[in-house]
Formats: structure tokens, C-alpha cells, sequence
């Protein structure tokens, strides 16, 4: 365990203690149990076994959810990232990490406007409706009036920044621990995670991240007069409080008051989802939390977004292989399509290539006799996932979060239109792409990465040779699957020392009795009884841990 992990854990040891308490009362005790973490419990709760999650009620995917729920906004948000990670974990804990909302008990208007300074948003806010619109984790919504039109101000909460980075820290020490300890989850590569989970949440935490967003959103969709990107206020906006305009709008999930409006519905998702799709493959930006209740309508017939703390952005790279992927898929091209999706992705080498192949082509044939209409493609994006998890194939996480993007398209689709079809939707963007431009366009692109390689290999040499000529040319030798040799030594080496402390006790306490000098209590010499009673307890500590086969 490194030092400074040793210094911050200490600096938050209650907080830790909080949460490695309900990982307990959960049923994860193999997290804590056999591991340093032991240390940070109570001493009576360290020998404490809780029965393990798959026997309680609902298994582990439910137990992990309630444990997210009871340790508060960090880690409730960081189980919704992780539902989104299909790729990652199997869909039974997507299925249950989904149900995790967001939602807190909002606090005072006076309290969350105690510490903003800004005379000029104050006078603003003093005859706001103190009932906020909406509360979460990190910010209250309200409803007020500026240059005499309604807008809306979203104010962060007091204290939320140490809260947030608090936990985020003992998360990333937890998320290097377990990746560090236990082999069966090591795909997940949990330390990359968090730290990407962290990175969103410190963007989140400054609003000007979020109008800055909004002008991003704002400009590419401006050539689309159905789906409106609500004008942020800039001169009201600072790293506590941002204020945009007021669109009157119906959230989707209101599907009586939808139906209700003068105008088809379904012809405008579809329009709508055909855009968002097209935006991300022609110049790569997406909303990062695309769900219904982000999403409104106006009675005008228009889709206006809403949320914009986290945006995301798909490289040109991973671009051409969702096109790719799409033609593909419109081609029933299989083996085009396996041989493009892993070229995307990292695979290990232990891996067996032809079984992944195999199964993917497997995924794929099963759907190649229906028609482009009835294909199941969020079926087949959801088997793919999962067989690139069952089998480590690390795939892009710009591509994953893409296919999340979709699937959850179709979702919203299917719950207006009964018979809505995403690869209906995908083959009328396919057919828009000019098929040999585009490979015309990769062969050149591929020529010129040829290029680039073959112009770097000189420097490249150099650089080798210039390295052995000073000495200072490394090879770095990794020795695999010692670990747990190391470990069991020093259980090893731990247990010897103890043992020669107690016979050093017993020994030193024989020879204390037999001189009979010193303090006395009850007729015998006081420093041999304590010697005794020490060697005792360290033996019978010794022998639990034995036992148990857990380390000392």
C-alpha cells in the first residue's frame, strides 16, 4: 500500500470506515476479509462473517444497487456510469445499477444561496419560487424572471466540491485495491474507470463546463429547426450557478399529455433520432446522458434537450468504424463486420482469436435471413458486448457508449411506435453514404499512415542506437502469476515473527518466575504473568488467523 494511499485513507478513515461497514452489512465481506482492508474495521467486526450475497434476497446485482443507494451521490452516480458499461459487467447488474436514481432531499433556498457573493445574480433570484423545479446530488433547479422573460437558474449545492472529492478519492484507493487483489474482475480495469468517472464529475462540478457545452450543442444543431438547445445565459453563469432560458416543454415519460398535442409524435422521433445519429458520425459529438428525462417536446411539435453537464465526443477513428459497422450490417456483410469490430478493439493475448470470431460471426448469422426491417439490432449490439466482456475484448469506449446510445433510442422508439425498427432507421442513413468515397477516402487515409510510420523510422532507430551508446538502454523483465507466492510469504514471514515473539515471552516469563524478584500479585512475579497472559493472546490471535486462512 503506497504512502500517500496510507496518508489520504487516514485523512478519511471514518468515511472509510462508513463504507467498508456497508459493503459488510451487504454481504461483500470477501472484500474485506483475507485483505488489508480488514484493518480498517473495528476490531470486533473483523472476525464478524456475513453470509455472502447470493444468499441473501435478490443476489448480489440487488445488494451491490442498495449499497450504492445507503453510501450517497458519489457512489449512486458512479453505479449509473457503470450500468452503461455493458461491455464491462454482465446485464443482470446493468439491468439492476439502471434503477439507481439521483434524486435527494432538496434543502433550503436560503442555504443554497448562503454562499453565492454576486449582487447581481442575488437581485435576480430574491423573487424566485424557493420550491425547486428539481434536486440532486449536485444542484437544485428553480424558475425565475430576467430582462422581463422566465428562465431557469441551476445552483450547486453548499459543500458539494469536498463531499464529491472526498469519496472520489476513497473510491480510486478501493478501485486500486480491488484491482490490485482480485484476478476475477481485473477485466474491468476499475482504477481506469474511476479515473474517468472522476474526470466527469470535476467537469459537472463547474458550470461553466456546462455553458460551454451548450454553445457546442447549440451550434450543431443549428441547421435543425425541430430540436431546440435552450440559450444559456453567459453573464449568469459561474462555477456555482448557471441560468439558461425557460422552454416550455412535455418530458416524454408524460405519454397521455404527448399524445394529447396537435402533430405526430412518432414521425418526429424518428426525424429526431435519425439526426442525432448522423450528428455523431459526421462530426463525432453526442449527448453523454441521453435518457427520457432529458428529453421534452413542445407543443409546436419540437424536441428540446435538456442537461448538458456531460457531452462526449467519438474520435474520427472510431467514426469510420461505426460507418463501417453500418454498411456491414446493411450489406449482411458478416464477416466484414467481425473483422471491422476487432480491428477496433485490444485483445489479449491469451485470448483464443478464433472463438471470439467464431462466436461473433455466430451472433451475427442467426438474424442474416430476416429482412432489414425485422433485424434485431440492438440484439445483436447487446450480444456482441457481451461476448467481447465474456472473452476481455477491450472495445472502445467511445464505440460502446454509442451502441448504448442506440440501443436506448430503440428503447424510447419501441415505447411510441410499436413496430419502430433501428435498422430501418440505420439503412436510410447508409444509403446517403457514398460507399466508394468512403473507401477511397480509408485508402488514403491507411496510405498515409503507411507514410507516416515509414518517416518515423529513422528517428526512430536513432533514438534506440543513441540510447546503447550511453547505457542507458533497458529491457524490462515482468515475472507473471508471482503473486501469490509473494503473498503467501508474507503471511509466512509475518506468522514466524509473532511465534518468535511468543516463545521469547514464554521464555523470558519462565526465567522471571523461576529468579521470583520483582512486583508480586496473588504470590507470583507480576512481569512473568503478564508475559504469559501476552504469549497467550498472541497465540490465540496467531491460531485464529491460521484458521481462518486469512493474513495477520
Amino acid at each position: 500500500m503506497r504512502f500517500y494511499n496510507i496518508f489520504l485513507t487516514y485523512k478519511n478513515i471514518k468515511r472509510l470506515r462508513e463504507i467498508l461497514a456497508v459493503f459488510l452489512k451487504y454481504g461483500f465481506s470477501q472484500l474485506i476479509e483475507n485483505t488489508e482492508l480488514k484493518k480498517f474495521l473495528p476490531f470486533y467486526k473483523r472476525y464478524w462473517r456475513k453470509k455472502t450475497s447470493r444468499y441473501i434476497e435478490g443476489g448480489p446485482e440487488v445488494q451491490l444497487r442498495k449499497a450504492f443507494e445507503e453510501l450517497g451521490p458519489t457512489f449512486i452516480k458512479f453505479g449509473q456510469m457503470l450500468s452503461r458499461r455493458r461491455d464491462l459487467i454482465p446485464e443482470s447488474f446493468v439491468s439492476e445499477l439502471s434503477k439507481l436514481e439521483d434524486n435527494v432531499t432538496p434543502i433550503s433556498f436560503e442555504e443554497i444561496i448562503a454562499p453565492i457573493k454576486d449582487e447581481k445574480f442575488i437581485d435576480i433570484v430574491k423573487d424566485t419560487n424557493r420550491r425547486p423545479l428539481a434536486s440532486a446530488s449536485i444542484a437544485q433547479v428553480y424558475k425565475a424572471k430576467h430582462n422581463g422573460r422566465e428562465i431557469v437558474i441551476k445552483i450547486k449545492r453548499p459543500s458539494v466540491d469536498e463531499l464529491l472529492k472526498s469519496d472520489l478519492m476513497l473510491l480510486a484507493f478501493l478501485g486500486n485495491f480491488v484491482y490490485r487483489h482480485f484476478d476475477d474482475i481485473k477485466h474491468i480495469n476499475l482504477p481506469l474507470l474511476i479515473e474517468e468517472f472522476t474526470r466527469i464529475v470535476y467537469k459537472e462540478l463547474d458550470f461553466r463546463n456546462e455553458l460551454a457545452n451548450m454553445v457546442k450543442m447549440k451550434i450543431l444543431f443549428k441547421d435543425i429547426d425541430f430540436i431546440i438547445i435552450p440559450d444559456a445565459i453567459a453573464e449568469l453563469t459561474k462555477e456555482n450557478y448557471i441560468a439558461m432560458e425557460m422552454v416550455e416543454a412535455i418530458k416524454i415519460t408524460e405519454k397521455e399529455k404527448i399524445f394529447s398535442l396537435p402533430f405526430d409524435m412518432r414521425v418526429l422521433l424518428v426525424k429526431s433520432f435519425k439526426v442525432f445519429i448522423e450528428k455523431v458520425i459526421d462530426q463525432g459529438i453526442y449527448h453523454g446522458d441521453l435518457h427520457p428525462g432529458n428529453i421534452a417536446v413542445t407543443a409546436e411539435g419540437k424536441i428540446v434537450l435538456y442537461d448538458f453537464g456531460n457531452i462526449g465526443f467519438i474520435s474520427t477513428k472510431v467514426r469510420k468504424v461505426i460507418k463501417k459497422l453500418f454498411i456491414a450490417i446493411i450489406d449482411k456483410d458478416y464477416e466484414n463486420f467481425v473483422k471491422v469490430l476487432l480491428e477496433s478493439g485490444i485483445i489479449r493475448d491469451d485470448v483464443d482469436f478464433s472463438k471470439v470470431e467464431r462466436d461473433l460471426m455466430d451472433a451475427f448469422e442467426r438474424r442474416l435471413e430476416l429482412s432489414i426491417g425485422a433485424f434485431d439490432l440492438s440484439g445483436l449490439i447487446k450480444d456482441v458486448v457481451e461476448i467481447s466482456r465474456q472473452h476481455s475484448v477491450n472495445l472502445p469506449a467511445d464505440l460502446v457508449v454509442f451502441f448504448r446510445t442506440l440501443i436506448l433510442l430503440e428503447t424510447i422508439g419501441k415505447d411510441y411506435i410499436e413496430d419502430f425498427s433501428l435498422s430501418n432507421l440505420i439503412f436510410d442513413i447508409v444509403k446517403g453514404i457514398d460507399k466508394k468515397k468512403e473507401f477511397l477516402k480509408d485508402y488514403l487515409d491507411e496510405a498515409n499512415e503507411i507514410k507516416n510510420i515509414i518517416k518515423s523510422v529513422p528517428y526512430r532507430v536513432d533514438k534506440i542506437l543513441r540510447k546503447m551508446a550511453n547505457d542507458t538502454f533497458t529491457i524490462d523483465f515482468v515475472h507473471k502469476n508471482l503473486e501469490p507466492l509473494i503473498e503467501e510469504t508474507k503471511k509466512s514471514s509475518t506468522r514466524i515473527s509473532i511465534s518468535l515473539v511468543i516463545s521469547a515471552l514464554i521464555v523470558g516469563s519462565s526465567i522471571v518466575f523461576f529468579s521470583d524478584k520483582g512486583p508480586h500479585i496473588f504470590g507470583y512475579p507480576l512481569l512473568g504473568v503478564v508475559g504469559f497472559i501476552s504469549s497467550m493472546f498472541l497465540g490465540i490471535y496467531l491460531l485464529i488467523s491460521i484458521l481462518r486462512g486469512g493474513r495477520v
